[in-house]
């Protein structure tokens, strides 16, 4: 079996620069070589850095993919992209739309937004989708250090690669990644 993710990420110019290729490696890495291989299963990883808006529902709407991780600049309007656009309400509705509609592809089951002030948008896009279409929406409630946000993926998908359910997964990479602990919310 094959797990796809899509790990997408963005740092516009006119904010702080993140080390996003540093946090892609570092997931890459935590799905080698794991219990996860060891089942005769693989992971699949699909990098998309530096992307625009347009781009991240492109790529959403393309399907194929079990979990969307978008890492990078997060702020109370939503997520933000090269473009200098937001991923706001608006384009999650047409996303949400996109995944109750029949067009949707079926293997999407969530999404883990790791990025600053993201809870908002996860929680949109979690309540808009039918429960049938999406298990899961990850977001932040909190500004995050991008140490932290390294840290976290690192070890969600390495908790992943292990087989654990997503709770157990997230609570331990929580537990692991933060020095003083990081506030969020999992929707499922």
């Amino acid at each position: 079996k094959v797990l796809r993710i899509l790990v997408v990420a963005a740092s516009p110019a006119n904010m702080a620069q993140l080390e996003l290729t540093k946090e892609y490696e570092k997931i890459r890495d935590a799905l080698q070589g794991t219990m996860y291989h060891m089942r005769n299963h693989t992971a699949q990883v699909d990098w998309q850095p530096n992307i625009s808006t347009e781009g991240f529902c492109k790529a959403i709407c393309a399907g194929g993919h079990h979990l969307v991780l978008f890492t990078g600049h997060g702020d109370e309007g939503g997520l933000c992209f090269k473009d200098g656009k937001a991923f706001d309400k608006a384009h999650a509705q047409l996303l949400i739309d996109f995944l109750n509609s029949t067009r949707s592809s079926s293997t999407l089951r969530g999404f883990v937004f790791n990025c600053c002030n993201s809870v908002k948008i996860a929680k949109f896009i979690f309540d808009g989708t039918d429960e049938s279409k999406l298990a899961f929406c990850v977001g932040t409630t909190d500004a995050v250090k991008d140490k932290d946000a390294i840290a976290f993926s690192q070890a969600l998908f390495g908790e992943l690669s292990d087989n654990k359910p997503l709770q157990e997964a997230f609570s331990a990479a929580v537990y692991k990644a933060c020095d003083s602990g990081l506030r969020t919310i999992v929707s499922q």
